[in-house]
């Protein structure tokens, strides 16, 4: 039995910095993208600010709610204006 809940304490370790690195990851493609070409995927970028918030929730840091609130509110703001933009 106690080999299950050192699985599943492993397990929540790898979730909780799962959607950090593969952010991280999406980050440094978009940077390599824009030095090779010059083009910026503002898809993509949408996608890691509305990611945002739940990442830094998911690694338990210390941040004010006030923080966390605006950047809440910047990415579902951002997502809604890309959606409206691309729609056009």
């Amino acid at each position: 039995m106690k080999k299950y809940f050192k699985k599943i304490k492993m397990s929540k370790t790898f979730v909780k910095w799962f959607l950090s690195i593969c952010l991280v990851f999406i980050i440094c493609m978009n940077l390599k993208i824009y030095v090779t070409k010059g083009e910026i995927n503002i898809a993509s970028l949408v996608a890691v600010l509305a990611l945002l918030p739940i990442s830094l929730k998911s690694l338990e840091y210390k941040i004010s709610k006030i923080i966390m609130n605006l950047l809440e509110i910047i990415s579902v703001t951002l997502v809604v204006v890309y959606f409206i933009w691309s729609s056009m």
